[in-house]
């Protein structure tokens, strides 16, 4: 059983099918809606005011389930076949600090010790892309091992980016992200690294108001 399934959604055409596609039990399915339309049966739906972004809409739907030993956290765009998901409930440990990914960070579970480990994502990569790979270098730094589970799902990439009214919003933020992640570690994401602590340790990785508020997009009517 997936004790918590989490859905960051801003566009809400695809998390039907995606969840049509679950076919193992799962405790309790969280939707954090960032656009105002999702209409989901049998999910609690977190409505947000704005688009509050994808690592903190992961971090909030850990926060408010904090009983649960690990989380799934899913894109809204993957359709999951039969099987992907026996194998990636059989992958998770509930007691060993684990990441399993069945597609990168766009199908994967995190475990209660990771977190702890490793800590929050980091909502300075706002309102999304980079901050995947930014876990992906503190687990490696922490040595927390990311599992990964062959899965033969299909996954419409960047399903709300070809969407041109977010489209273009994201061509203005993620530069900013790629910025942020290259001064972080001090290099390129997955090749180019070279710190082992944030900003070499010279400044805190503190949240910033003032950039969530220039990095923020606007959402649809």
């Amino acid at each position: 059983m997936i004790p918590v399934l989490a859905v960051p959604v801003l566009l809400s055409n695809l998390v039907g099918k995606m969840l049509a596609s679950v076919d193992v039990p799962i405790g309790r399915t969280i939707v954090i809606d960032n656009g105002g339309h999702a209409d989901v049966p049998g999910a609690h739906v977190i409505r947000m005011p704005i688009n509050f972004g994808i690592g903190a809409s992961w971090n909030l739907a850990m926060k408010v389930t904090p009983d649960a030993p690990w989380w799934a956290h899913i894109n809204d765009d993957v359709v999951f076949a039969p099987g992907d998901l026996d194998a990636f409930v059989t992958a998770m440990d509930t007691e060993q600090a684990r990441v399993v990914t069945l597609q990168g960070f766009s199908a994967f579970g995190i475990n209660r010790a990771a977190v702890e480990r490793v800590g929050w994502f980091d909502e300075n990569f706002h309102p999304a892309y980079l901050e995947d790979c930014d876990y992906e270098y503190r687990c490696k730094l922490a040595d927390v091992p990311i599992v990964k589970v062959k899965a033969r799902l299909t996954h419409a990439a960047s399903s709300t980016i070809a969407d041109r009214f977010y489209g273009d919003q994201n061509r203005r933020t993620y530069q900013r992200n790629f910025d942020w992640y290259t001064a972080k570690w001090g290099g390129t994401a997955r090749r180019g690294e070279r710190f082992t602590e944030p900003w070499d340790g010279e400044r805190d990785n503190r949240l910033s108001i003032e950039r969530l508020a220039d990095l923020a997009w606007t959402v649809k009517e």
